[in-house]
Formats: structure tokens, C-alpha cells, sequence
């Protein structure tokens, strides 16, 4: 499952951090960690509030979405996806080469 924080901010839920945009998490695990750490309420008013969506599923990708999202893997792994329109396959190559550090030739 994704979890998109909306917010302009990092959260931190437990030892799970949601940068801006999507995270993409275990939803079992996820699930056991909220219920095992006492922070299901704590996720559900974030949710209840809109500071994150929960996204089951492979969401439908759109350029904001992209633009937002700082996880360079994933990233990676939407770019590899058939289905993206030409808008968010630019947006993807422009974030990759945002978030993507140099590396020094030898």
C-alpha cells in the first residue's frame, strides 16, 4: 500500500517516516506496527485530518504526485511502469535527476 503525506513536512509514526508524497509500505507490517506500538488512533486522525492519504493498491500516478515525492527508489520503480503518460514520465526524469546526487567519475 502508499501512504501520501500531504503536508510540506515530514511525520513520523513509530520507526515509519512519510516524507512529502508517496511512501509505499507493507500493509501488514504496517498494520501490526501501529496496533503493536498503540498508534492506530494516532495514524487514523492523521488520515481523519488529511495530513496522509492511504493509497491499497498501485495508485494511478499523476505529475503533482510525482513532483511531491522524494523517495528516489520509488521513483525508480514508477519509471519502470508501462502506463505512465508521457506528462508523468517527464515529471519522473525530472525528479530522479533532482534527488539523484552526482557521482564522481575516476
Amino acid at each position: 500500500m502508499f501512504v501520501e503525506n500531504t503536508r510540506p513536512n515530514s511525520l513520523v509514526v513509530g520507526s515509519y517516516v512519510f516524507h512529502g508524497g508517496l511512501t509505499e509500505v507493507d500493509k501488514k507490517a504496517f498494520d501490526s506496527h501501529l496496533k503493536a506500538n498503540g498508534l492506530k488512533k494516532s495514524f487514523e486522525d492523521l488520515v481523519e485530518h488529511g495530513h496522509v492519504t492511504v493509497i491499497g493498491g498501485e495508485p494511478k500516478l499523476t505529475k503533482a504526485m510525482v513532483e511531491k515525492t522524494y523517495d528516489l527508489e520509488l521513483l525508480k520503480k514508477f519509471k519502470a511502469r508501462e502506463d505512465n503518460s508521457s506528462v508523468v514520465k517527464g515529471a519522473i526524469k525530472k525528479q530522479i535527476d533532482l534527488l539523484d546526487l552526482p557521482t564522481e567519475d575516476k
